[in-house]
C-alpha cells in the first residue's frame, strides 16, 4: 500500500479476512477455556481436544499461507476472493461443531457431542481441503498431482475413513496421521514458497 493512496478492494478483503480469522481464533480459545474451566463437571473427550488442535493448526496454516501468497494473485481474480472469504467462514462453522456450549445449561458429555458431530466436522474438513485444491488448480495453475494437492487428497481420504469408521481405536491413529500430514504440509509449503522468492 502506498501512503496516502486509497485502499484496494483486495486490501479491504484482507482486513475482513483478518477480522474473521481473529473471531475464529477467539472461538478456539474460548472453547478450550470453557472445557478447562468446567473439566470437573463434564465428561472429557481427548479425541475432541486432539481434533480441535489439528483444525486450529490447519486454520493457522491457512492464514499464514494466504499472507505469503498475497503478492502472487491478480487483483481481479474473483475466485481468489471467494476463497479468501469462504475459508475463515468454514473454520468458524467448524468451531461451532467442535465446541459445545458449556455453562449454565448443564454438563455436556464431550464424547457424545463429538460422536454426534463427527461426520459434519469431517465433511467440513473435506470441504476446506477441497476449496484449497480448487484454489491451487485455478489460481496457481498447479496440477492435481502437485505435492500440496497430494497432501490435500490424502487429508480428504483420511477424513472419509473417519466418517465411515467412528471407533476411537481407528480415530486416534487417524488423528495422528492427519496431524503429522498437516505439520509436514506446513513446513513443505514454507520451503516451497521460500524457494519461489
Amino acid at each position: 500500500m502506498v501512503p496516502g493512496a486509497a485502499m484496494s478492494f483486495h486490501e479491504y478483503l484482507l482486513i475482513f479476512f483478518a477480522l474473521v480469522v481473529a473471531l475464529v481464533v477467539g472461538e478456539f480459545l474460548t472453547g478450550w477455556r470453557d472445557i478447562y474451566r468446567h473439566r470437573d463437571k463434564i465428561t472429557m473427550s481427548w479425541l475432541l481436544i486432539a481434533w480441535s488442535f489439528t483444525a486450529f493448526l490447519l486454520m493457522l496454516e491457512s492464514a499464514w499461507g494466504l499472507w505469503l501468497q498475497r503478492g502472487g494473485v491478480s487483483e481481479d481474480s474473483g475466485r481468489y476472493y471467494f476463497t479468501l472469504i469462504a475459508i475463515p467462514i468454514f473454520f468458524h462453522v467448524l468451531t461451532m461443531l467442535l465446541f459445545p456450549r458449556i455453562g449454565k445449561g448443564g454438563t455436556p458429555d464431550l464424547p457424545t457431542h463429538f460422536e454426534r458431530n463427527r461426520e459434519a466436522i469431517f465433511l467440513l474438513g473435506m470441504a476446506i481441503l477441497a476449496v484449497y485444491m480448487v484454489e491451487d488448480l485455478l489460481l496457481r495453475g498447479a496440477g492435481l498431482w502437485d505435492r500440496q494437492n497430494l497432501y490435500r487428497l490424502l487429508g480428504i481420504f483420511l477424513l472419509l475413513v473417519g466418517i465411515s469408521s467412528g471407533r476411537p481405536r481407528v480415530l486416534w491413529p487417524l488423528w495422528s496421521i492427519v496431524t503429522l500430514a498437516v505439520v509436514i504440509f506446513i513446513f513443505d509449503v514454507r520451503v516451497e514458497l521460500r524457494d519461489i522468492d
